[in-house]
């Protein structure tokens, strides 16, 4: 996923930028473990949640709605084929259009992407 992220980081800040090589760095050295322990575990699961958190915007003001509709099996299914098209640079307008509008700074047109490096990002801060 960090590999999807860095597609955009030329569109990133260069504090931005920074942050997402950190995370980097944090997950490179992981085992894949989730356990109380894991800093990477941590920062990983907070990048999926924001992540989800910045989908659907267009379509439901209300954060609750939006993460209970991507919180369904259903979605799963939708959610994996939208990181095999962004991991293969093949996203159609109608993949990008459920991750318009999560950030209003945004001007480029990968806007999964971008969110995707934003929710790294953000997860980072969080620690």
């Amino acid at each position: 996923m960090l590999t999807i992220a860095e597609k955009v980081s030329s569109e990133l800040t260069p504090a931005q930028k920074e942050t997402l090589d950190e995370v980097k760095r944090i997950l490179e050295a992981w085992d894949g473990r989730f356990n109380e322990e894991s800093i990477e575990a941590t920062v990983y699961s907070y990048a999926m949640l924001f992540f989800h958190k910045s989908l659907l915007n267009d379509y439901f003001d209300d954060e609750k709605v939006r993460l209970q509709i991507v919180d369904n099996h259903a979605f799963i299914d939708y959610f994996r084929r939208l990181i095999k098209a962004m991991e293969s640079s093949i996203i159609t307008t109608e993949q990008q259009s459920i991750c318009k509008n999560a950030f209003s700074n945004y001007q480029g047109s990968n806007h999964c992407q971008y969110n995707l490096a934003m929710s790294f990002v953000k997860s980072f801060e969080f620690l």
